[in-house]
C-alpha cells in the first residue's frame, strides 16, 4: 500500500465516529435520561435534608391547567400552616391516589424551608419519593423507560465497540487481496434504496470466498462492478470488507458494517 494512502488510528476513529454519528447521538441520548433522573434524585434528597417537617391543614382541593402538552390536569392540594406566628397558604401538586385519599380539613405533614418558610410542599409529594401515589402511565417513563434506555445504550455501545474493533483489526492488521464483484442489483424499499452486491476473493491458500455488502444508492449512482481491494482476517477469512477501487473508501461505502458471515465455496 502506498505510503500516502496510509491512515492513522486517530483518523480512523474520527472517521468512524463521523460515519456512525447517528448511532452515537442515540447512545448519548439514552444515557442522558438516566443521568437526569439521577440528578433529580440527588436534588430531592438534598432538599429533604435541608427542610423542616411541619403540620398543615388542607383548605381545598382543586385542579390546575394541563401540564405542558399532557392531557392530564394537575391535582393541587391547597393547605395552610403557621411558622413563627406567620400563617402561610399555598398549594402543592400530588399524585392521583394521594389526591383521592386527602380530604378537606385533614392534617397533613409538610416540608418547608427554614430560611424561607413560604417555600414548602406536602411530605413525599413528588413522583420520585412516592411513585405509588401516581398512576402507571405517570411512572412509566421515569421508572421503566429510563432504565430501559440505559440498558439500550449499553447494548449499542458494546455492539458498536465490537464492530469498530473488528473493523480496526482488518484495516491495520488484515490481509489485503484483490476481489471481484460478481453480482450487483438495485433494491428499492420504502425506507432506503441500495445495491445488493456480491463479491469474491481468494486468500493466501487460494481458497475462494464470497461476501455480500449493501452499498447505499446515494453513495453510488451506478451498479458497482469490476475489481477492487478486499481486506480479510487471515485466521478467519469469513470476516472481511470490500474496499472498492480504494480501500479507504470503506468509510463511505461500508458506513454500517455488520460483518455478516459468508460461506466458503
Amino acid at each position: 500500500m502506498e505510503e500516502e494512502k496510509k491512515i492513522t488510528k486517530l483518523q480512523f476513529h474520527a472517521q468512524y465516529i463521523k460515519q456512525n454519528l447517528g448511532i452515537h447521538i442515540v447512545i448519548l441520548l439514552c444515557f442522558v435520561l438516566p443521568a437526569l433522573l439521577f440528578i433529580d434524585y440527588m436534588h430531592e434528597y438534598e432538599v429533604i435534608s435541608s427542610m423542616k417537617i411541619g403540620e398543615a391543614i388542607v383548605e381545598a382541593k382543586r385542579k390546575a391547567g394541563k401540564l405542558l402538552k399532557s392531557r392530564k390536569e394537575i391535582n393541587l392540594i391547597q393547605y395552610k400552616y403557621g411558622v413563627d406566628g406567620q400563617i402561610i397558604t399555598t398549594a402543592c401538586p400530588v399524585g392521583k391516589k394521594k389526591w383521592n385519599k386527602i380530604k378537606e380539613g385533614d392534617k397533613i405533614k409538610i416540608e418547608y424551608d427554614e430560611k424561607d418558610p413560604s417555600k414548602s410542599r406536602i411530605k413525599n409529594s413528588t413522583i420520585l419519593l412516592d411513585p405509588f401515589s401516581y398512576d402507571f402511565d405517570e411512572i412509566f417513563t421515569p421508572f421503566i423507560m429510563t432504565p430501559l434506555f440505559f440498558i439500550l445504550a449499553i447494548y449499542l455501545l458494546l455492539k458498536l465497540k465490537k464492530d469498530r474493533d473488528e473493523l480496526q483489526f482488518l484495516i491495520f492488521k488484515g490481509k489485503q487481496t484483490e476481489g471481484k464483484i460478481i453480482n450487483s442489483e438495485l433494491i428499492k424499499e420504502k425506507r432506503e434504496s441500495y445495491y445488493k452486491t456480491e463479491y469474491e476473493f481468494r486468500d493466501e491458500e487460494n481458497n475462494k470466498y464470497t461476501g455480500k455488502i449493501k452499498i447505499p444508492y446515494l453513495l453510488k449512482k451506478e451498479i458497482p462492478k469490476g475489481n477492487g481491494i478486499v481486506l480479510y482476517d487471515s485466521n478467519d477469512p469469513k470476516i472481511n470488507i470490500w474496499g472498492g477501487e480504494n480501500i479507504f473508501d470503506y468509510f463511505s461505502i461500508n458506513y454500517r458494517i455488520h460483518f455478516k458471515k459468508i460461506k466458503k465455496n
